[in-house]
């Protein structure tokens, strides 16, 4: 399943203007890769100092760096400090700092910023989820486990799951978690959660 992005991010979809082609997936990879975010995240733990590492997607939704994920990725606790880099286009790319400035366990939505701001990022364009159909086609693009890249096409096959979920096609796995899900035309239209991989 996949999930609409929460209000944070849907209230930014009437900044953007209606685009009147069609898109293949190989073009909207090529268009947005640079926008797209490998994340990886280090948790130390202050009372034992044990240390865990998690990874996930990312997408740059302004010029001034900030992006959007999934808010597990970065989700700490109490005491846990963080320390949070991205990389533009693949995880082998030059790893940024970064800094969390929301998280919400409630929608599983966190908002980051590259600490660097002097560099201008290229922001995805924002669409309007409630315009695509139940069959509609989608893409996704992220960073699956292990994997330097991928992207996947699917269909939907209905918005009525969980918690606001929509069921899909879409070949998933984990690592892709926090990745933009586009339309045919190469707009954002919704976020990828944990949920799609948990099992039933």
């Amino acid at each position: 399943m996949i999930k609409l992005l929460s209000t944070v991010t849907l209230v930014l979809f009437a900044l953007t203007s209606p685009l009147v082609y069609a898109a293949t997936l190989s073009e909207v990879v090529e268009q947005n890769r640079p926008s797209v975010i490998f994340i990886k995240v280090q948790k130390v733990n202050p009372i034992n100092g044990a240390i865990t590492e998690e990874e996930g997607t990312g997408f740059v939704v302004n010029t001034d760096g900030y992006v959007i994920t999934s808010g597990h990725l970065v989700a700490g606790g109490a005491g846990i400090q963080l320390n949070v880099r991205g990389a533009h286009a693949s995880r082998e790319g030059n790893l940024e700092n970064m800094e969390v400035l929301f998280e919400s366990s409630n929608f599983d939505v966190a908002v980051l910023r590259f600490k660097n701001t002097a560099i201008t990022r290229k922001p995805l364009k924002l669409g309007d989820p409630w315009t695509i159909s139940d069959a509609g086609t989608v893409y996704a693009m992220g960073f699956p486990d292990k994997e330097e890249w991928f992207h996947t096409e699917g269909k939907l096959s209905g918005k009525n799951g969980p918690k606001g979920s929509w069921n899909t096609t879409l070949v998933l796995t984990p690592g892709m978690s926090g990745g933009p899900v586009f339309d045919t035309e190469g707009r954002v239209v919704a976020l990828l959660q944990k949920m799609i991989f948990d099992k039933k």
